[in-house]
């Protein structure tokens, strides 16, 4: 287990979080299920924006029940029960593959 602190709180990522990025990235996983939908990454983006439901829903011009709908779906796939959470666990996997590309492939700063 990896752990992560994101404003001071601690986020533990599980092995299937950390063993890839694919919750973030979308590549092919033996566990499609688990995958985020570029439509769900754009809204997990938006809400770490402070935007909320209806805000969200006039960007992507979308209706809220299709907001909401993404939502669940977040949570479901990472294991949580409201937005703060999904946003927190979404910022701390991001850092993680962040990190973790920097580290194996060095950062590019030309």
């Amino acid at each position: 287990m990896v752990k992560r602190y994101i404003n001071n709180e601690s986020v533990a990522l599980k092995e299937e979080d950390t063993e890839s990025c694919d919750k973030i990235n979308g590549a092919f996983s033996s566990k499609p299920r688990k995958l985020l939908t570029t439509r769900e990454r754009e809204v997990l983006d938006l809400i770490l924006k402070g935007l909320g439901n209806k805000e969200i829903a006039g960007h992507m011009t979308i209706s809220p029940s299709t907001i909401e709908t993404y939502l669940k779906n977040i949570f479901f796939k990472f294991g949580v029960t409201n937005r703060t959470s999904a946003a927190i666990k979404y910022l701390a996997i991001k850092s993680f593959c962040i990190s973790r590309k920097v580290i194996h492939e060095g950062l590019n700063l030309s």
